[in-house]
């Protein structure tokens, strides 16, 4: 297995096959503290061993930031990344320009949100843009206040051909719960925006946070009906659920969730109920009702769980 040889490795100090870029930190003596650290001199991932025929095509996962400007109640990031920080754009271009040259040409970000720091993300479509490399890429996007209708002409202009929305529900109450920075009436809009400028529109759904309510599932729908011109796909429509680590799944009183005792010992708890009446039962009801409507209106479905 890879890990044991590569701590062995590091405590001796000497190289590993198929290491490549972890090869250059042993040399070198380069141990990085990628909490407190600059996160520019981590060094880039080396693929020259992989032969990329064997992968999706010409596709490549990379990150340009650590951490998330939200601290959703659902979400284990924020704890295991720790504070938000971003890389330069520099650096950012640096390795999409190597990996470009060995035949990688759309981009996958996997941060938890591209648009944590607007301005670096404006400043890399501008860079992109200015490279003249003919690339795509896609990533995610917290529909928050404030960014501008020129960014997503940008963005399509430097290739982004995704963009996927943690939009979650409709209801900004149940937002407010959440600790998720999204703004509803501005996401709408946003939506609009990228849709209009050809971006894909993808739109992450998870009903049933603890204390949703039948009205604040409704105002979900109603801001699907209201947005559905615009989305092509709902890339994940999830019932809620407990990820370790995340506030809610240590503080499960906070939000009023009681546990079944046989579910104490699974990694990830999906029989949870509140006293209000909020079941598996009655999340997969509503999750089928959002599954429904998709089909119902020519949107596509990717992730779901409908099934235990």
């Amino acid at each position: 297995m890879f890990l044991p040889r590569l701590i062995n490795a590091l405590l001796e100090e000497r190289s590993i096959s198929g290491g490549n870029f972890i090869n250059r930190m042993i040399a070198n003596k380069q141990v990085i503290d990628v909490i407190n650290g600059d996160i520019d001199a981590i060094p880039f991932p080396c693929y020259d061993n992989f032969d990329i025929n064997c992968y999706r095509a010409g596709f490549l996962s990379m990150l340009a930031s650590r951490g998330c400007v939200s601290s959703c109640a659902f979400c284990a990031d924020n704890q295991i990344w720790k504070p938000y920080r971003g890389r330069s754009v520099d650096n950012i271009l640096s390795e999409i320009t190597m990996h470009y040259d060995h035949g990688f040409h759309v981009f996958e970000f996997n941060d938890s949100a591209i648009n944590g720091n607007t301005r670096v993300l404006t400043d890399l479509c501008r860079g992109i843009i200015k490279s003249k490399i003919k690339l795509t890429w896609l990533g995610n996007f917290i529909p928050r206040k404030g960014m501008p209708r020129e960014l997503f002409a940008i963005m399509a202009q430097s290739g982004c051909y995704e963009l996927r929305f943690g939009v979650e529900t409709g209801s900004q109450r149940i937002h407010r719960s959440m600790h998720k920075i999204v703004d509803l009436t501005s996401a709408e809009g946003y939506l609009r925006y990228a849709h209009e400028e050809g971006i894909h529109v993808s739109v992450n759904i998870m009903v049933g946070f603890p204390n949703e309510e039948q009205a604040d599932f409704d105002m979900t729908l109603d801001f699907l009906e209201r947005t559905k011109a615009s989305i092509e796909k709902f890339s994940v429509v999830l019932p809620f659920l407990i990820y370790p680590m995340s506030e809610v799944d240590q503080c499960p009183e906070r939000f009023g969730i009681k546990i079944p005792e046989d579910q104490h010992s699974r990694k990830e708890y999906q029989h949870w109920y509140t006293d209000e009446g909020n079941t598996l039962e009655l999340r997969l009801q509503r999750l089928d009702t959002v599954v429904k409507f998709a089909h119902a209106n020519g949107i596509q479905v990717g992730f779901t769980r409908a099934e235990f």
